[in-house]
């Protein structure tokens, strides 16, 4: 009986103790993930950089090279230390993002860019024309490229103020065209949208459709959205039903979702003028969310069955976002900008984490890269007017760690009181125990006399 009492107090006065040392010794002061940032270069150009910087190994010699275009009219390519490689210059303003690709299979990547002076130019890895294509009408589309003829090489496709869609070959000969209502000045994605193992085409036009083309050129249907697109469509499997779906932001502040052939899913109305949107999966849950931004300086993020999830307004129209882990936490954040020159970092749930402000409109997606093969990301900028300039930021995070030797003095000090608080209840139901055992061995001591 003895023995079942001493363990019972044992055990009681055991859980006290350690209750109050893991509860107490966690709060223990942390020093929290230091964000340092510090410009590591910057490239000043003519005029204002509304481009999307691309980075990529041009030449296959295991360095990367960073091209951007500029209102200067020229495209540049730097070297991973922001030193001019070349520039190629055309004789109108180049603001669409320019293009980094393969086209011919060689191994060495072309620039693709268009101009307002009506011409779409490719340069060889090393700044040469390799070829241009003269529309007769000024071109703020943006080119992509895909291999539509199966043929081992990629077709050009950009849209163009003549109301036409252009498909140019590898080598800068025209092979088809297609004239919708109104100027194209989205971006066209190619993508196999119906499964069958030949990508299509689609876009937006100005006469308010959006529209999906085979890979000859020939229509297949549209949707109409009401309004023009500015920028590309983006495709994905977004709502894991094993379905390609394709989400357009238009300029009338509307985001929906369509699936083959031309079937809208969904249709969120956030306001505004939309960008691109961004899929991408920012919990690594594998479910996909899709983020824009909007000229009445909103960002938001909606599920793949177009719910809403989160917004923050940013005070200002914005830019193109993306989305990285920064810190390796598995869940990535938001970069984005605005045209106050503040560029955010969000985390994956909408709240702002940090800011870096310059003194330039912030309108193309910033690109986060590891140039030089260390331990932290670097962040290019493209800064618009009046700056006018390329900006490449070095990113640490330094790794959070608990500050002092671990010992009770280290505790903040009311989180002290905690302890000895509880520490004191303990010994008060030690005092007490053994007052009562003292009690009761007199009172059999007194028994027996």
């Amino acid at each position: 009986m003895k023995t079942k009492f001493y363990a019972i107090n044992f055990i009681i006065l055991f859980c006290i103790l350690n209750f109050g040392i893991l509860t107490q010794f966690n709060q223990l002061p942390t020093v929290k993930a230091e964000v340092i940032i510090s410009e590591k270069w910057s490239y000043s150009a003519g005029w204002g950089i509304y481009s999307d910087p691309q980075v990529a190994d041009l030449d296959d010699d295991g360095s990367l090279e960073i091209v951007f275009t500029s209102l200067d009219s020229n495209v540049y390519c730097l070297d991973e230390d922001g030193t001019k490689l070349w520039n190629y210059s055309a004789t109108g303003s180049a603001e669409p993002t320019p293009l980094i690709a393969d086209l011919d299979d060689d191994g060495f990547k072309e620039v693709i860019f268009t101009s307002m002076d009506h011409n779409a130019y490719c340069i060889t890895y090393d700044g040469n024309l390799y070829w241009s294509y003269d529309t007769g009408t000024a071109i703020i589309s943006y080119p992509s490229a895909a291999d539509l003829d199966n043929d081992g090489t990629l077709e050009v496709l950009f849209g163009c103020l003549d109301n036409k869609l252009y498909c140019i070959s590898d080598t800068g000969a025209f092979e088809w065209d297609y004239t919708t209502g109104g100027t194209i000045y989205s971006s066209p994605l190619p993508v196999d949208i119906d499964n069958d193992n030949v990508e299509e085409i689609l876009f937006a036009s100005n006469d308010g459709n959006f529209y999906c083309l085979d890979n000859i050129g020939s229509y297949l249907w549209n949707y109409p959205l009401g309004i023009g697109a500015g920028f590309s469509a983006v495709a994905a499997d977004i709502d894991n039903d094993n379905t390609m779906e394709v989400v357009v932001a238009d300029y009338g502040g509307k985001i929906s979702a369509y699936r083959n052939p031309g079937i809208r899913e969904w249709l969120f109305f956030p306001g505004g003028s939309l960008r691109e949107p961004l899929i991408t999966d920012l919990d690594s849950d594998n479910n996909i969310e899709i983020i824009s931004t909007s000229s009445n300086g909103m960002i938001f993020c909606l599920d793949g069955t177009g719910g809403y999830l989160w917004s923050n307004y940013l005070g200002n129209s914005t830019g193109h976002p993306i989305a990285k882990d920064l810190d390796g936490d598995g869940n990535q954040e938001i970069l984005v900008g605005t045209n106050s020159g503040i560029l955010y970092c969000l985390d994956y749930q909408g709240n702002k984490l940090w800011n870096y402000t310059f003194s330039g409109q912030i309108f193309g997606k910033p690109v986060v890269v590891n140039l030089d093969a260390d331990d932290d990301f670097e962040i290019i900028v493209p800064v618009a007017h009046p700056d006018n300039t390329l900006y490449c930021l070095d990113l640490t995070i330094t790794t959070p760690t608990t500050s002092g030797n671990g010992g009770i003095f280290d505790i903040p000090f009311l989180a002290q009181w905690g302890l000895w608080i509880i520490i004191g209840m303990g010994v008060l139901y030690l005092l007490t125990v053994i007052l009562l055992l003292v009690i009761k061995k007199k009172g059999k001591l007194a028994k027996n006399n």
